[in-house]
């Protein structure tokens, strides 16, 4: 098969398939020009039927996140991969041209990754090239990279939290000032993604932001998170700007008042 420039990947488990609908939708919408292949990478519900437009890969049911992004890049070669989670959703419409110049960079300067950051949106892209003791500087969610990336850590059958777990790890090794040189953050959202889910749930104020936005759009029946669990959700964020030793101090406080984290650092 020839090899396309990107393929983009939404590695979806069959339980979240609801999200995907939404994804879609808001995908047709906000990017139509888009001029890439889109491949729906699930377990084993039929989904083609469904979604005739994209390109489905059915992959075992004991299949977690990395295996479905590894058996779709295999099934759909390309130079680069967008991976998007099926709750990275596309709020507003997409200049294509910021895109392009998130391939142009990341093609000049030999990257293996390049985070496409779900922040506050700016008019231009910032490219940064974090530091390896940075908190999730490697992490899931919306990010462009090479079979070279996931050839190194996407050939094992293990979630994505594992995955993110590991690089924590990989943080203490490092000092500040070093710097990843194949690995790059673009900074500004350029693809206008909002995080919509957390632990199952609609994230408040994303729902609201994208009923706003795309108010003909019907986000399915979900559950919004109560606001005990936005409150905790916030913590958590406020632990990643932190380095590994201090985020570990605080994390040993939070937990005094019942918060749950999946690591000590």
């Amino acid at each position: 098969m020839e090899r396309e420039r990107v393929t983009i990947i939404v590695p979806t488990h069959d339980s979240y398939l609801d999200l995907f609908a939404v994804f879609a939708e808001l995908f047709r919408k906000n990017w139509a020009d888009c001029p890439y292949r889109l491949v729906l990478s699930c377990n084993e519900y039929p989904a083609a039927e469904e979604y005739p437009s994209y390109c489905v890969v059915n992959n075992p049911a004991d299949d977690l996140i990395l295996a479905r992004v590894h058996n779709a890049a295999l099934a759909y070669p390309a130079k680069y991969y967008l991976i998007l989670l099926e709750d990275m959703f596309i709020d507003r419409p997409v200049d294509g041209g910021r895109f392009e110049e998130v391939l142009d960079f990341a093609e000049q300067n030999g990257l293996h990754y390049c985070n496409l950051s779900n922040f506050k949106p700016a008019k231009r892209n910032k490219f940064v090239f974090p530091s390896k003791a940075m908190p999730y500087g490697i992490s899931f969610g919306a990010f462009l990279c090479d079979d070279a990336f996931i050839d190194a850590h996407f050939s094992r059958n293990i979630s994505g939290w594992d995955f993110e777990n590991e690089q924590l790890r990989l943080t203490l090794q490092h000092k500040k000032r070093e710097k990843f040189t194949d690995c790059a953050h673009c900074n500004g959202n350029p693809l206008n993604i909002v995080h919509g889910i957390s632990k199952g749930k609609w994230i408040r104020s994303a729902k609201r932001t994208i009923q706003k936005h795309n108010p003909e759009i019907d986000l399915g029946g979900r559950q919004l998170l109560s606001r005990g669990e936005t409150f905790k959700n916030k913590m958590y964020s406020a632990a990643q700007v932190f380095g590994p030793r201090s985020r570990a101090r605080l994390k040993r406080l939070l937990r005094h008042f019942g918060f749950k984290f999946t690591t000590d650092f």
